[in-house]
């Protein structure tokens, strides 16, 4: 992939501020290097809803990216492909 531009970081950050609170939550730890057992724990809630809210997060970022014809339309590379743009440009869009 080459470099990131200023279109794509705005995208991106646009995406991340459509995350209802809980999903972005959990989108953040998941960033900030926690696991999902202490994410869990910092907001009693069970590791399968941070499971569930960090892939639903995964999932209307790749969205949201697809209506702008960023992300990677084939069938199961979303993740991976949001995956890879987030720690591409994680300090530019304002992540530790």
């Amino acid at each position: 992939m080459p470099g990131i531009d200023a279109r794509l970081i705005e995208q991106m950050r646009d995406a991340f501020a459509a995350l209802p609170d809980p999903m972005r939550t959990v989108f953040l730890h998941v960033v900030d290097g926690l696991d999902y057992a202490e994410i869990a724990s910092r907001l009693v809630i069970d590791i399968a809803e941070v499971e569930r809210l960090f892939a639903e997060a995964i999932i209307a970022i790749n969205r949201r990216l697809a209506e702008d014809d960023i992300a990677d339309k084939r069938p199961g590379n979303g993740a991976n492909r949001v995956s890879t743009l987030l720690h591409r440009c994680k300090r530019r869009l304002g992540f530790r």
